[in-house]
């Protein structure tokens, strides 16, 4: 357990707790384990209509869960809900990869701020890195236009010149300008 006061109210802190793949936190779990070398990666979270969303991935050996999930929580004395975000494939099949020009690509949710327009749209930044060359890279924004039960993508932006670096990370998304703006790291 963790004992670091941060704010006069928060002196302990527990241990992690699993939130998605945890049948006691989630109502839908989603398996990750420490022999599938799985991680749930870093959840961005924000309030939408009082509920807790949460834009997250996962990844690891198994391939079976692997990808970007959105989760709700509707109330605390509730569980997470998750659906995992898919795509078509050039095969007209649903894939956890976004597909570009006949590549996939994987999807990482950043922890960058997610955004809610005043139209109600919400954008979700994140980073697709392609799977046949990892060095390649493209900075987009996860879009739902209504409430989490279908989403998009923009078409983003890929900066060239910079290949074999992390140079192009953690997109940020600016919405006090019309139309919006990608910050991204060159």
């Amino acid at each position: 357990m963790c004992k670091k006061v941060i704010f006069s109210y928060y002196t302990e802190w527990s241990a992690p707790v699993p939130a998605f793949s945890d049948a006691s936190r989630a109502e839908n779990i989603i398996p990750c384990s420490k022999e599938d070398a799985c991680t749930q990666w870093q959840p961005n979270l924000i309030v939408v209509k009082k509920q807790l969303w949460a834009i997250w991935c996962q990844e690891g050996n198994s391939s079976a869960y692997y990808g970007a999930y959105f989760s709700y929580l509707s109330n605390i004395d509730e569980k997470w809900t998750s659906k995992r975000l898919m795509w078509k494939a050039p095969n007209g099949s649903l894939d956890y990869h976004v597909w570009i020009d006949g590549f996939a690509f994987s999807i990482f949710p950043t922890q960058d701020p997610i955004q809610t327009l005043s139209t109600g749209r919400i954008l979700a930044p994140a980073t697709l890195t392609q799977v046949q060359n990892k060095s390649i890279k493209i900075d987009t924004v996860l879009i739902t236009n209504d409430y989490g039960a279908t989403w998009t993508f923009s078409n983003g932006h890929c900066v060239t010149g910079i290949e074999n670096t992390n140079a192009q990370w953690e997109p940020t998304v600016i919405h006090s300008y019309f139309p919006f703006m990608i910050n991204i790291q060159e």
